[in-house]
């Protein structure tokens, strides 16, 4: 709802619509994947054998977390990546 009522401004600044949403999207989507990382560490600590320590759970989330930061940087650099498929379809 915020994006929507600052569209128009973000349009006159140049900045592509599709391209922005692309954006605020996986920001969104990221945003709430990784809210559940640490209940689902928990979670994993209860069932997981006792050498495996609540650390080394935590650690294995670190590149899913890394991948999604890049995922989010990319986009960013190469806006082209966002817009490709809005252009085959239009």
């Amino acid at each position: 709802m915020v994006c929507k009522s600052h569209l128009w401004q973000k349009r006159d600044a140049g900045f592509d619509i599709i391209w922005f949403g692309v954006l605020s999207w996986m920001n969104m989507h990221f945003a709430n994947l990784s809210l559940r990382l640490a209940p689902s560490a928990f979670s994993l600590k209860t069932a997981a054998l006792p050498p495996i320590t609540l650390e080394q759970i935590c650690f294995s989330g670190n590149p899913y977390l890394a991948i999604t930061v890049l995922a989010l940087i990319l986009p960013l650099i190469f806006p082209e990546l966002s817009l490709w498929l809005a252009a085959q379809v239009v």
